[in-house]
């Protein structure tokens, strides 16, 4: 009996662990971000992309500690799925609306996005029931990984998709933003 049911629990590690791994390499496919310059500008002037960027700082910086207290009144997933929501969310509003205003919306949600999964994800792991300190190490070794092979296909992929069509990056971004809530 003992040992199925330590089989069981290592299981469920393996599970949450591939599930963790599997977002920071889909979380990290940033289709929009090599072709984002040339894109805004389509729309946006060059000091409207860096206060773009300037709001999604600022609004990450501010909302973090107010995330962080929904995060631990409602649970840290509920966190997360907040925060890959709004990431999800946001490419798209920058693709489908053609104003400054759009990307400032969508800047509040990349920060807002961005303040509900810090910390939430790693939590969530180092906080399940059968997640050992050493397993906790292997898997914070493996996130790196798995995060720069995504940012790399991401910049590859982003690239060659905008060149076959200038909304593709950020409808594949939205898209994988959107398995991972799956």
């Amino acid at each position: 009996m003992f040992f199925k049911k330590h089989a069981a629990s290592h299981e469920r590690l393996d599970r949450v662990a591939k599930l963790y791994l599997g977002y920071k390499f889909l979380g990290a496919l940033y289709f929009a971000y090599p072709i984002f310059y040339e894109f805004a500008l389509q729309s946006i002037t060059p000091v409207q992309v860096g206060i773009f960027f300037s709001v999604i700082g600022i609004c990450g910086f501010v909302a973090e500690i107010p995330t962080g207290i929904i995060a631990d009144k409602h649970g840290r997933k509920l966190s997360a799925l907040l925060g890959v929501a709004l990431l999800s969310i946001a490419p798209l509003i920058i693709f489908l609306g053609h104003a400054f205003l759009a990307y400032l919306i969508a800047a509040l949600f990349y920060g807002l996005g961005r303040a509900f999964l810090s910390g939430s994800l790693e939590a969530l792991v180092y906080d399940h029931k059968n997640t050992s300190k050493a397993a906790y190490r292997k898997i914070n070794a493996l996130e790196i990984s798995y995060g720069q092979t995504g940012i790399l296909v991401g910049a590859a992929a982003g690239g060659i998709l905008f060149s076959w069509q200038q909304s593709l990056p950020f409808i594949a971004e939205a898209i994988t933003g959107l398995a991972c809530l799956a």
